[in-house]
């Protein structure tokens, strides 16, 4: 349908952020005064009073700013075939830019401040609520580089951004994968279509729905070319080693912990093995292709769960968090309208948890009835939206945002109550095997299949750092051999390896990785909360309000999980395996 045939009822309530046009161009009017402000202190940041002045002003100016780009970000991903949503995220990203760059002088500004005088400044209650940011300004010094620099720099990421916003576009909004059976194939579509009982539509999906990408794979390919060279530049022009570095040096994160995830990841090819024949198995099929791989072991279960009944189980799975939890979520999902609930002509595809330290923390869905993935979707999201919640109710603005890091943690840890519930009331073996097997499903989908996406892009980043040639052609090889090793005993084809071309994260370097630490996390935490008393869920809780105060390693560690231990890894494959047992005894 298209976006003004969706009931108000469905959609998310953005109008709670700013009415109209007008009220958000009010607001940008606003910034461009905080922006003057700020500007008024250029050269006069010598003393504790003038430091507490304009940091106080710049979380003003952020506030605002946070607000205008969440609403053009979601208006765009609610039809992006809309000019006027691309116009007003273009004017936020026009102003963002020209602002940032206006402004660039107050980072160096600050860190030319000498650091035992800044440190004895900390002491003082006038600068508690931006006691954390300073630590970590402190902390990144060496990476901070002149004035006139970080200007270059502001400027730059609004060219930079253009590679991730046109592959978007490009895949999100002209790309037309046509119809099956008479059901359009789109990105919200496949999975199901992947998931049909009948060979013969899981393979005309998989092949036609690639076929789109395999005719702009030229284009695709210089796109995420772009991204990766951008992404370089950054590294280089701050002196980080490598992106990787770089990524990992913001959350205070040892390269030793993303190689222990990469080395427990690639300990569990023989179970992977075992699962994948055991699929093909019971499919009764000679070989089991790449499109095979999505159908659950039990394929006479059908599930269909409206949206409320969806939101009923959520809540109820998610009741060892406690009645303060339940009530403002299920509040949230209903009548709050935090959640843009179904598919539209121009809406962006998959599913996030959005906001600012002001609105309500939005969700965006394609819920389809008919999948129970979306079910833990909308668990999943809740979970990030619940921990943003917290977090910008507990902190001052300038510590309240927390990692990604952390974020896959909140969300992860919700699946796997709603698993637990969901198996707990099971009615028969059938729904009882098929949540097993989604289980398996998801360990490889969160776990397994998340690593390969970052040893890929550890891969493709090391090999332009080293000036090898990154081509389609090598994107295509390294990520074959990938799928080699992740999917054994798979058959793969050149269709295949157009996989990596369709992935949005990999716009975003080594964000993919933490889904893999959160479910590691995740799954040790949630374990502890239905086990333990209160003590352990309020620990959970403390590391939901703890937002960005603390490292994540260290906020995590906290609340019961010590993700520099190599076990926490090498458990989730443990976990697996016992679940292919399982599997394996009952389809023996």
């Amino acid at each position: 349908m298209t976006r003004e045939e969706q009931k108000i009822e469905d959609t998310w309530n953005l109008e709670a952020i700013f009415k109209d046009k007008k009220a958000f161009d009010a607001a940008l009017k606003k910034a461009r005064g905080y922006e003057k402000k700020i500007k008024a202190y250029k050269g006069k940041i010598t003393t504790k009073e003038a430091l507490v002045e304009v940091l106080c002003l710049y979380d003003e100016l952020g506030i605002i700013f946070e607000k205008l780009g969440s609403y053009a970000y979601m208006k765009t991903s609610e039809d992006g075939s809309s000019e006027a949503n691309m116009a007003l995220m273009s004017t936020y990203i026009q102003a963002s830019t020209k602002i940032s760059a206006s402004i660039s002088f107050l980072t160096p500004e600050i860190t030319k401040i000498d650091s035992d005088k800044i440190t004895s400044w900390l002491k003082d209650k006038e600068l508690k609520d931006h006691r954390i940011f300073l630590k970590r300004l402190l902390r990144s010094k060496k990476y901070v580089l002149s004035e006139n620099e970080e200007k270059l720099l502001s400027n730059e990421s609004n060219v930079g951004g253009v590679f991730s916003r046109a592959f978007d576009d490009l895949t999100d909004v002209d790309f037309d994968f046509g119809e099956i059976n008479g059901t359009p194939l789109t990105h919200a579509t496949y999975s199901a279509f992947l998931q049909n009982d009948d060979i013969k539509v899981r393979e005309k999906a998989y092949y036609q729905y690639y076929k789109k990408y395999d005719e702009n794979k030229h284009l695709i390919s210089k796109l995420y070319e772009g991204a990766i060279r951008q992404s370089l530049f950054k590294t280089e022009a701050r002196g980080y080693k490598s992106t990787l570095e770089r990524a990992l040096f913001e959350d205070n994160i040892s390269i030793d912990v993303f190689k222990n995830l990469i080395d427990a990841a690639h300990s569990g090819k023989a179970v992977l093995e075992r699962y994948y024949a055991l699929k093909r198995k019971v499919l009764n099929q000679d070989k089991l292709y790449h499109y095979d791989v999505y159908m659950p072991l039990v394929k006479t279960y059908k599930t269909h769960t409206t949206y409320d009944e969806a939101v009923s189980l959520v809540i109820k799975a998610l009741s060892p968090l406690g009645k303060e939890y339940t009530n403002v979520l299920k509040k949230g999902l209903t009548t709050e309208r935090w959640v843009d609930r179904y598919e539209n002509k121009g809406k962006a595809s998959g599913a996030y948890s959005n906001g600012s330290y002001k609105t309500l923390p939005y969700i965006l869905m394609s819920y389809k009835e008919d999948v129970l993935r979306d079910v833990f979707t909308l668990a999943h999201e809740g979970g990030h939206s619940m921990h943003s919640y917290y977090s910008a109710r507990n902190n001052p603005y300038s510590s309240y945002n927390y990692t990604i890091f952390e974020a896959e943690v909140a969300s992860t840890f919700n699946e796997n109550l709603l698993f637990k519930y969901l198996i707990g009331h099971s009615k028969d073996d059938d729904e009882k095997y098929y949540l097993l097997s989604k289980q398996a499903d998801d360990i490889i989908a969160t776990f397994f299949r998340q690593t390969m996406f970052a040893e890929f892009e550890y891969k493709v980043h090391s090999a332009l750092q080293r000036g090898d040639a990154i081509t389609l052609e090598f994107f295509l090889n390294t990520y074959s051999e990938l799928l080699h090793q992740y999917l054994p005993g798979v058959e793969l084809d050149n269709t295949s390896s157009l996989e990596c071309l369709r992935i949005p994260h990999f716009y975003r370097p080594f964000y993919v990785w933490k889904y893999a630490t959160g479910i590691s996390a995740a799954v040790a935490l949630s374990e502890r909360v239905i086990n333990g008393s209160d003590k352990e869920r309020n620990d959970y809780l403390g590391f939901l309000k703890s937002g960005g105060s603390h490292f994540p390693l260290d906020s995590l560690k906290k609340a019961g999980v010590d993700l520099k231990n190599k076990e926490s890894f090498t458990n989730i494959v443990k976990m697996f395996d016992n679940i292919v047992s399982e599997l394996e005894k009952h389809f023996h």
